[in-house]
């Protein structure tokens, strides 16, 4: 019997639903939109002409011309949330007091900042991940919101990718299929500035590991109380170097680098673990 199937057919069917997210990058998602109902769909249609030339029959090789892209992403939110609800209404403004957030539409000229890129991501069956990135997605049906009895509330997401003027030779959406090999070795922290049991001058912490990371809870705290240092943390273009910066300067005093839950992009756990510097 003839069949398309190879030995390549196990590693390259996709797996499930997926979800929406606003980024992902280096096998890392983030800013997931929210839970889903029933999957989605991506179509992206071109529109293609072909020059009126007498004599010339339609549908000619090498004389196509794809004008433009509809890239388009439709899936249904089980999640009413903020992030979710903006989307859905091509932008707006929200504002929250008393724990109460107030969504407002907007209207007229939709303003730059409404639009923001939107990723499908989804497993495959190899262990890796399919994801489609459509560019300057935007909301294009509205919010219909539908509620049942003895049911939940959803509503249907449909976002359509836009071109950027600066690039308009450009389709606004991508497809990428990530076969991230397999991890050489297991995740480990390589090194963290300033040294385990060190003593001076402190303005930042920096850990590098060897892995990319994909989820992490570091956190700094001071030896005396154990109270929380705030501060910003930032991940370089690798995800594999983490820079703490304190939101004032670190005080004379010993501290502790917490290093909890590291989980690497190949859902590799490293075991918990601190070290302590002195400021002096």
């Amino acid at each position: 019997m003839l069949t398309g199937v190879t030995s390549n057919t196990k590693h390259n069917y996709q797996l499930g639903a997926g979800l929406v997210c606003t980024g992902f990058s280096n096998g890392v998602i983030s800013g997931i939109i929210g839970a889903t109902r029933g999957g989605g769909s991506f179509t992206a249609v071109p529109t293609i002409r072909q020059p009126e030339v007498d004599g010339l029959p339609d549908n000619t090789k090498d004389f196509k011309i794809i004008d433009f892209w509809v890239a388009t992403l439709t899936t249904t939110i089980f999640e009413a949330t903020e992030t979710s609800i903006k989307l859905a209404l091509a932008g707006g403004s929200a504002s929250t007091s008393a724990s109460v957030t107030t969504i407002t539409a907007t209207q007229g000229i939709i303003p730059t900042a409404s639009y923001a890129d939107l990723w499908w991501v989804g497993d495959t069956s190899d262990g890796n991940k399919m994801a489609i990135k459509l560019s300057n997605a935007l909301g294009s049906n509205g919010f219909n919101f539908n509620f049942v009895d003895r049911g939940e509330g959803t509503f249907e997401l449909q976002a359509i990718a836009h071109y950027s003027v600066d690039a308009l030779s450009t389709p606004p959406f991508t497809i990428y299929l990530d076969k991230t090999t397999s991890p050489t070795s297991a995740v480990a922290l390589s090194s963290i500035a300033p040294a385990d049991g060190s003593t001076g001058a402190v303005a930042t912490v920096v850990l590098t590991f060897n892995n990319a990371i994909s989820t992490e809870n570091v956190f700094i705290t001071l030896a005396s109380d154990g109270s929380i240092i705030a501060g910003t943390k930032a991940w370089d273009s690798t995800r594999k170097i983490l820079t703490f910066t304190p939101t004032t300067a670190f005080t004379a005093a010993k501290h502790y680098v917490n290093i909890v839950s590291v989980v690497d992009i190949y859902g590799q756990a490293l075991a918990n673990t601190i070290t302590d510097f002195t400021v002096a």
